[in-house]
Order: C-alpha cells, then sequence, then structure tokens
C-alpha cells in the first residue's frame, strides 16, 4: 500500500554570517516528499544556531525569538586607536580592546575567547560604556580566558581593555555568549598578532 504524501511546513530561524554581516535569517521550508525548498536557490553563507519549528510563528514571536538569542552585536577586537592587526615584542605585553553593543539588560554576562595556550591575559586595564570607564567593576578571568562579569548591565556599548602577555605568533577571536544558562556561539573576525624581535640595545 503506497503512502499518501505527507506534507509539513518548517520554520528554520537562525543566523547568516555573509562577509563580515551577522545577519537574521528565517527560512520556511515545505516538504511534501524527499525535496525541499529552504530560501530559495540564491542563498550563500553560513547559518548558525539553527531551530525548527513545527508551527508557524507569528511576526511578533518570531522578533522575540531572535532578540533573545542575538542580545551582542557589533562585536570587534581591535588594538587602542581602533586597528585590527598589529606587532608586538617578543616575551612582552601589548593591550587590546573588545568592545559590542549590548541590546539588551542582562544579570551576568560570560564572554569566551579563543586564545593560544601560550598567551595570557595578564589583567583587565578598564570597561567602559559608552565611553565612560565603570569602577569598581565586577569582572574577573579564569585560566581558561574566559572573562565573567559578575554584575547587571544595561543596553549600550561596552569597551573591555586586556592587557595581554605573549610569546610567539598568533591571532584572537571571541568564541561565545552566555546569559541565563544558554550559550551563543559568536566568533569575531581574527584580531591577527606578529610577534617581533626587541631591537638590541647599543
Amino acid at each position: 500500500m503506497q503512502k499518501k504524501n505527507v506534507r509539513y511546513v518548517l520554520l528554520l530561524f537562525g543566523f547568516c554570517l555573509c562577509m563580515s554581516l551577522l545577519l537574521p535569517g528565517v527560512a520556511v521550508a515545505e516538504v511534501s516528499t524527499a525535496e525541499a525548498i529552504i530560501g530559495g536557490n540564491n542563498y550563500i553563507g553560513v547559518v548558525e544556531e539553527v531551530v525548527l519549528y513545527g508551527d508557524i510563528l507569528l511576526e511578533e514571536e518570531i522578533l522575540e525569538k531572535y532578540e533573545n538569542m542575538m542580545f551582542v552585536n557589533e562585536l570587534e577586537i581591535t588594538d587602542e586607536v581602533g586597528n585590527n592587526k598589529i606587532s608586538c615584542i617578543l616575551n612582552g605585553l601589548f593591550l587590546i580592546e573588545l568592545e559590542f553593543n549590548l541590546m539588551k539588560e542582562v544579570d551576568t554576562l560570560e564572554i569566551g575567547l579563543d586564545i593560544p595556550q601560550n598567551l595570557v591575559i595578564n589583567e583587565i586595564a578598564g570597561v567602559y560604556k559608552d565611553t565612560v570607564k565603570l569602577d569598581p567593576f565586577d569582572v574577573t578571568v579564569n585560566a581558561e580566558n574566559k572573562i565573567f562579569i559578575n554584575q547587571s548591565l544595561g543596553m549600550g556599548n561596552y569597551k573591555i581593555q586586556l592587557l595581554i602577555y605573549n610569546n610567539s605568533s598568533f591571532s584572537i577571536k571571541t568564541d561565545y555568549f552566555s546569559y541565563d544558562g544558554d550559550v551563543i556561539n559568536y566568533e569575531s573576525y581574527p584580531f591577527e598578532v606578529t610577534v617581533v624581535e626587541m631591537p638590541g640595545l647599543l
């Protein structure tokens, strides 16, 4: 006995990484046999954090889920003057700035950094919100290069200055954000560092 074709409508909600932009992605898949069309035939990019729903969501429900998942944007690692590449002295210290926009209020925030094992975050030199230094500020770093902000944060632009010790060539990028137990993978473009020998002193 031949089974009747079953028709499903699935909503895929995720994020599309297109060049340097992280955009929300919503697509509908209509499945009647073994074939499905998702978002048309012109899709180019990478989908991340995909969720499948068996029911069609209302527009406000989609917006709410997007805002809950993607509460950090404009994430960037640079030096003090905005460069994303520097040279530094072997076995020396250098300063980088991790900047991002927080789109909703959170009670705590965890930031994972993808840093080689030969690097050490020496100290957090400062934390700024909307160009104003926050002092005192409850922030710590563990041995796995995870930054823990142990206080509530309001919406706004944040900048965290990190003083890092190095002994080789490397790149740095963020790995994820976490709030209330939910981990959101969010990799920034690498911040590249070239190590040079200290010039001989006369």
